[in-house]
């Protein structure tokens, strides 16, 4: 996962404009994916009690 983001960023840096709407783009995506495995997470944790 981390040498696609790598590859990734290595291109959007040649596009310097559209490079910076993907890169917000690939941050959000990956940032609704950690709030959805943190809430995953937590719910395995609390479900016992």
């Amino acid at each position: 996962m981390q040498f696609i983001g790598g590859l990734l960023s290595n291109r959007l840096y040649l596009n310097s404009s559209q490079g910076i709407l993907l890169h917000v783009a690939v941050i959000k995506m990956f940032a609704s994916h950690l709030s959805s495995i943190a809430h995953l997470c937590l719910e395995a944790c609390f479900a016992p009690i």
